[in-house]
């Protein structure tokens, strides 16, 4: 499986992918507003076999895509969209978004556009109502992406996040529902 964008293509994560995931999530200035991380090997190779089992479940609800570039396959990142049950747990309505990017790439519009791929994704492919992701309020870079694609902050949780510097940040949850992104297509 695979997404494209202009400038992108989001594919399968592989084993061969293992030097380009690592040397984003070993990265401590890369993994700043991150939960996780600095990743050690054994975590980096933790995730790559989490992503690719993830790929095989049935049913498939977690997709996890290395995020190359089109001209020459380089690995710039990796995200993920996952899908999420109704308060019932009865079916697939809501999904979550996550990325990372490696900081050689940042604020060149890549966020932007693997964000529009993975939302597109979930609303055509997976036929979610809702998407929402949150972040460290702290990652102007992250939130931006957010709003780029027509998210809205539903929420700011004051002080939810521990920052690697010790001091408490706060959290902003974005979301978007499948009509309002119609929406903005249909201006397109």
């Amino acid at each position: 499986m695979q997404l494209e964008t202009p400038r992108l293509i989001l594919r399968e994560i592989r084993k061969t992918d293992f030097a380009a995931i690592h040397s984003m999530g070993s990265n401590p200035a890369n993994v700043v507003y991150m939960a996780w991380g600095p990743n050690g090997e054994e975590q980096t190779r933790g995730f790559i076999a989490y992503a690719m089992k993830a790929a095989k479940a049935e049913p498939r609800v977690s997709f996890h895509f290395a995020v190359t570039l089109k001209p020459t396959g380089q690995i710039i990142g990796t995200c993920d969209i996952s899908q999420e049950k109704d308060w019932h747990g009865r079916r697939f309505i809501c999904g979550g978004l996550g990325w990372i990017l490696h900081m050689d790439h940042w604020k060149q519009g890549y966020g932007t556009e693997l964000a529009a791929a993975l939302i597109r994704f979930g609303f055509e492919e997976l036929d979610l109502h809702r998407i929402r992701v949150s972040c460290d309020g702290e990652n102007y870079g992250s939130y931006r992406v957010m709003e780029r694609n027509g998210m809205r902050r539903e929420a700011v949780f004051r002080q939810a996040i521990l920052g690697r510097d010790g001091t408490w940040h706060d959290q902003y949850e974005y979301a978007i529902l499948r009509d309002e992104w119609a929406q903005t297509q249909e201006k397109e």
